[in-house]
């Protein structure tokens, strides 16, 4: 579905929520799903990671795309 300006209602791939407005209210979620977005590689070791991840938990360098 989309809103008025055309934009999709739902964007799964946001990191900062999508925002429902009702009434007065304003709901906020998440619904990245982690299979739509691609794996990041860790610059260490060169392993792939969740491409959610922004640091690898191993070394605590950030992941590339």
């Amino acid at each position: 579905n989309k809103n008025s300006g055309g934009n999709a209602l739902l964007n799964p791939y946001s990191e900062n929520g999508n925002r429902i407005h009702f009434y007065k209210d304003v709901i906020v979620f998440n619904v990245l799903i982690s299979s739509l977005i691609g794996d990041k590689t860790c610059p260490k070791d060169k392993k792939p990671m969740n491409g959610t991840w922004k640091y690898c938990p191993y070394h605590g360098v950030e992941l590339t795309e």
